[in-house]
C-alpha cells in the first residue's frame, strides 16, 4: 500500500512535517518501522539518523502513539542513511500482516507460516491483525512471542 493509500501512514507524516511533505512521499510504498534490519554497519548508520529525526521533532513526538513510523518513512524515503532494499511483503523474507490477506499464505504445523509455494516465511510481524493467525500462534507458541 501507499503512504497516502493508508489513514494511519498519512496522519503520522502529517502530524510530523505537514501536507506539503505528505504529498511529496504520497504515491511511495509503506515501508514499516517495526521490521527494520540489515548488516551491523548499516543498522548503526540507520540508528544515528533516527536518533537525529527524532531529535529534531523530540516535542512533538511526546504528544502522539507511532510518530516513529512517519519518521522512518521520510527518512528512508528522501534520505537513506544507508543503501535500502525493501523486501516485498508476503515472501519467505517477510510478512508484515496488517495490509496482507490471509489466502497469501497458509500455516503449516511444522514450519509455521508458509507462502502458498511452501516457503516459511522468516518474519511474521503484525501476526495479531488478523484473527485466524494470531489464534494459530498464540496456539503454537503458548508461552508467548514476547520474551
Amino acid at each position: 500500500m501507499r503512504i497516502g493509500d493508508c489513514v494511519v501512514n498519512s496522519g503520522l507524516v502529517r502530524t510530523l512535517y505537514g501536507e506539503a511533505m505528505l504529498e511529496r512521499l504520497a504515491g511511495c510504498r509503506i515501508l514499516c518501522a517495526g521490521v527494520t534490519y540489515g548488516p551491523t554497519a548499516m543498522m548503526r548508520s540507520y540508528v544515528d539518523a533516527m536518533v537525529g529525526e527524532i531529535a529534531k521533532s523530540a516535542p512533538r513526538i511526546y504528544l502522539d502513539y507511532g510518530l516513529d513510523q512517519g519518521m522512518h518513512m521520510k527518512l528512508l524515503r528522501l534520505s537513506p542513511p544507508a543503501p535500502i532494499l525493501a523486501s516485498a511483503n508476503g515472501t519467505r523474507h517477510l510478512a508484515t500482516m496488517h495490509y496482507s490477506k490471509l489466502e497469501e499464505f497458509r500455516f503449516d504445523p511444522a514450519a509455521g507460516m508458509v507462502t502458498l509455494a511452501g516457503e516459511p516465511v522468516s518474519i511474521v510481524h503484525q501476526y495479531d491483525r488478523h484473527p485466524v493467525s494470531k489464534e494459530w500462534f498464540e496456539r503454537c507458541y503458548p508461552a508467548g512471542l514476547e520474551g
